[in-house]
């Protein structure tokens, strides 16, 4: 919320949306892709994967690669300069004046 950050600065958070955002290509050394099988079969292994319903606790792809990636010693860190919009069925929009602003796709 406007007023727990200062505009500008870099603040340690547990995770971030990744629909913008940047990660050293080391952090994918350090944090092992999911094991996932298809009909018995290997499938290629990702990332990022969306976890409610499947795993105990469950959450969102990218909420589930920053808590695995904490588990390694990985920090996050969010650029508090940078606005962006969530992309989706559901656009959550940053007001700038401690409001939430959501927009509905399609209807």
């Amino acid at each position: 919320m406007d007023g727990e950050y200062v505009d500008g600065s870099l603040v340690e958070c547990d995770a971030v949306g990744t629909g913008c955002v940047l990660i050293h290509t080391s952090v994918f050394a350090k944090v092992k892709p999911f094991r996932l099988q298809i009909d018995g079969q290997d499938c290629k292994a990702p990332w990022f994967l969306w976890t409610e319903n499947r795993l105990n606790p469950g959450m969102s792809e990218d909420f589930a690669f920053f808590a695995r990636a904490s588990q390694q010693g990985v920090k996050c860190v969010c650029d508090t300069s940078i606005k962006c919009k969530h992309v989706g069925p559901i656009k959550f929009i940053p007001s700038g004046n401690n409001q939430l602003a959501v927009e509905f796709i399609g209807s």
